[in-house]
């Protein structure tokens, strides 16, 4: 095991976390208490290399999102979660690249095909269907705000999805957004590609 003192650990997690796991098909874990930083190997456990997020839900289950599909880690085994099929357009894809919880404890799961939705005792998946979420990627990240609310940085600008479901809009249309932050305040910042902040 590698010793860091704490908060190099963290910097060094977040950055883990940021650049991906593809090199050294492992993770590495953070140890508040101990200041240990340990390398867990899970090469023969996960259907892909490359880990694009990590999320840990309000069960303390670890979600994966990798190329080839979604990953559940309850602390001693894996379940690979293929996201299934859709009439209408085919396969889901499976390169996934977000997972997060609502408060209805949905897993909301953001692909290079769109949204899909993870019902965490069914196992069901379903698309999320709307017209401005056709041919999206959901590559920025997925917001959930306290009123449940999301939103979601996509190929195709910043979206917004209500607390019901039933609405849908492109807040910042044509943006390529790669990254978004809730703030304290409850401010949405957003990284574009060519645009800044």
């Amino acid at each position: 095991m590698i010793k860091l003192k704490l908060p190099y650990a963290y910097l060094v997690m977040a950055l883990i976390c940021i650049i991906g796991i593809s090199h050294s098909e492992g993770i590495h874990a953070a140890n508040k208490k101990t200041d240990l930083v340990s390398f867990v190997d899970i090469s023969d456990n996960i259907p892909s290399k490359e880990i694009q997020n990590i999320y840990q839900d309000r069960e303390g289950y670890m979600w994966f999102a990798t190329y080839n599909g979604l990953v559940r880690y309850d602390g001693f085994s894996y379940l690979n979660t293929k996201l299934g099929y859709s009439a209408e357009k085919g396969a889901i894809n499976n390169m996934v690249n977000y997972v997060v919880e609502d408060f209805n404890s949905t897993l909301w799961v953001g692909t290079n095909a769109g949204l899909v939705l993870l019902d965490k005792v069914s196992g069901k998946t379903t698309d999320m269907k709307h017209p401005l979420l056709d041919n999206v990627i959901v590559e920025g990240g997925i917001i959930v705000t306290k009123n449940n609310e999301l939103w979601i940085g996509s190929n195709k600008g910043l979206l917004y999805i209500s607390p019901d479901r039933k609405k849908v809009v492109n807040s910042v249309a044509g943006d390529d957004i790669k990254s978004i932050c809730l703030d304290r305040q409850e401010n949405i910042w957003v990284g574009t590609w060519n645009k800044e902040l």
